[in-house]
């Protein structure tokens, strides 16, 4: 078979399409692999935050004193946080610095967590606070899914409302015509 001018056209014409294939394959994979990349950092990052998150409320729980882990009247999470989200802002971790937010971060929700709480523990042991889960003397309806079985198991049931009386102020006269 003789080669021809056609034949050489012909050639380089499938040459270039298989090349044009090839690079508009690599923008697709570039692109795929730019998404993949960016999934996989939200996944670290939801991973470090929540496994910090986690660690400082286990210490808390397990070796604080009433739910606190402090170390010199410090809680140990909020100290951790400073810490951590001070060195990353310094510099001192370089490129890794996002890692040092992330796991000051899940200190910080560890600390925001245990010390809400802590304040609405104290809020329902006075003498005048309803039981948990009972506003204004009735449950929302979005708190129970099957209002015979409370979602939350410490949440006391609710005790039906008292008849609710119109507000009127003390010494109220109403207006003469």
């Amino acid at each position: 078979m003789a080669f021809t001018m056609t034949n050489v056209s012909h050639a380089r014409e499938m040459l270039e399409q298989a090349h044009n294939k090839v690079e508009r394959a690599q923008l697709t994979m570039a692109k795929i692999r730019e998404k993949a990349e960016s999934a996989i950092a939200t996944g670290i990052q939801i991973a470090e935050v929540s496994g910090t998150s986690f660690a400082f409320g286990y210490a808390n729980g397990r070796w604080g004193e009433n739910g606190e882990l402090a170390f010199g009247g410090v809680p140990v999470d909020l100290g951790a946080a400073v810490v951590l989200h001070g060195v990353a802002f310094l510099g001192g971790l370089g490129k890794y610095a996002e890692h040092g937010h992330n796991l000051g971060t899940g200190a910080l929700a560890a600390c925001g967590y245990r010390t809400g709480a802590q304040i609405g523990a104290a809020a329902a042991s006075k003498q005048h606070a309803r039981a948990p889960g009972q506003f204004g003397g009735q449950a929302p309806p979005w708190l129970f899914a099957n209002p015979a079985q409370p979602v939350f198991p410490h949440a006391a049931p609710a005790a039906p409302a008292a008849p609710q009386q119109p507000f009127v102020p003390q010494n109220f006269a109403p207006p003469q015509r």
